[in-house]
């Protein structure tokens, strides 16, 4: 991630963050595959299912690279694979 959009985690936490919910702590970009509290600052939201418990094994793991690209509810692109995430801006 460019360091010119980097941003500091909220001074305090929200109780709830949406699953599917993209944000930016630092130099870091990362999203929430379920709802759970947090302190990144949002950008956007993935329309993609990230977790599911009857399939527990993600398509992603800690550390991997993924692209964000944007996009908006009328133009929702889908992905290009998955490393890729389409997010609602």
């Amino acid at each position: 991630m460019t360091k010119k959009i980097a941003m500091p985690r909220l001074s305090k936490p929200r109780v709830k963050i949406p699953a599917g919910s993209v944000g930016i702590a630092g130099i870091q970009t990362g999203f929430y595959p379920v709802t759970s509290p947090g302190g990144w600052r949002l950008i956007g939201k993935t329309p993609l299912t990230l977790y599911q418990p009857e399939n527990p094994e993600p398509f992603y793991h800690a550390g991997d690279e993924i692209k964000f690209e944007a996009s908006t509810k009328k133009r929702l692109r889908p992905s290009k694979g998955p490393t890729s995430l389409a997010i609602i801006t």
